[in-house]
């Protein structure tokens, strides 16, 4: 996986309450709520976002979710680690 860079963005009130919802329902962390969408809007205007990141710094890697880290977020979120 690439590394990630952190960064800073400004969405409204209402976009912000539904990646929470999500979180609370689904224990997917806001962060990875946001790769993922990122990943399939540039898919979706023909921006290619695999390969190998050894030769293709800075490109946005998105994979579904394995059952394993579904699981362990859901324990997060049990422990009250949620954002």
């Amino acid at each position: 996986m690439s590394i990630l860079k952190q960064t800073a963005f400004r969405v409204s009130e209402e976009t912000l309450e539904g990646l929470r919802r999500v979180r609370q329902r689904d224990g997917i962390l806001l962060s990875e709520q946001v790769r993922r969408a990122l990943g399939e809007w540039l898919v979706a205007r023909g921006i290619d976002v695999s390969g190998d990141s050894r030769r293709a710094a800075g490109r946005v890697e998105v994979r579904p979710m394995r059952t394993d880290e579904a699981e362990e977020i859901g324990s997060d979120k049990e422990k009250g680690d949620g954002r």
